[in-house]
């Protein structure tokens, strides 16, 4: 049994917001809400509710904001079938890629709701699970470790000065030729 915070609004109870127990009734969720002794216990069908129409899982994703040239990003958790962009559960942090005055990339992140929508059972798209391993949420990606190993080979062979030639030959394309 888990505990979540819901919201049931009904006229005649008077209860605002109540502790909800969540229990499985022929394969779909239930809700048993108690608050008062005056409220009576409310069951209701999540499986229908929640799944009216629409399908689909949680996924925690970026959605592209800001201007042409200058993109910003918001880590949210979203319907895996809404647009990129379009409406998302809620906004768990936010990423700017660029890097600012001093050579940083910021992000921010809500490591609370993160841990409780990986709890409800969010999937994480690939390039929030490589930031959630760079802050230390996560362990590494494996493609992060690999990608880091090429650019430091990359840059290493960049910084190595070319051999130059011990026969005392002219380098090639400069079109002077040492014998003569």
């Amino acid at each position: 049994m888990r505990f979540l915070p819901y919201v049931i609004s009904t006229r005649r109870a008077g209860c605002a917001a109540a502790m909800v127990q969540l229990g499985e009734c022929g394969g779909l969720p239930y809700v048993i809400s108690k608050r008062r002794a005056g409220c009576a216990a409310a069951m209701v069908q999540l499986g229908s509710r929640l799944l009216r129409g629409r399908g689909g899982h949680v996924v925690i994703r970026f959605a592209l904001g800001g201007c042409t040239n200058r993109p910003f990003f918001r880590i949210v958790a979203a319907n895996s079938r809404r647009p990129r962009d379009g409406r998302y559960l809620e906004q768990l942090g936010c990423l700017d890629p660029l890097p600012n005055a001093y050579g940083e990339k910021v992000a921010g992140l809500n490591l609370e709701r993160l841990r409780y929508w990986l709890g409800c059972g969010a999937q994480l798209s690939r390039p929030a699970e490589k930031l959630l391993g760079l802050a230390g949420f996560l362990p590494l990606h494996p493609m992060t470790v690999t990608a880091a190993e090429r650019l430091r080979r990359r840059r290493q062979l960049e910084q190595q000065p070319e051999a130059a030639p011990a026969d005392g030959s002219a380098e090639p394309g400069t079109g002077t030729d040492p014998a003569a």
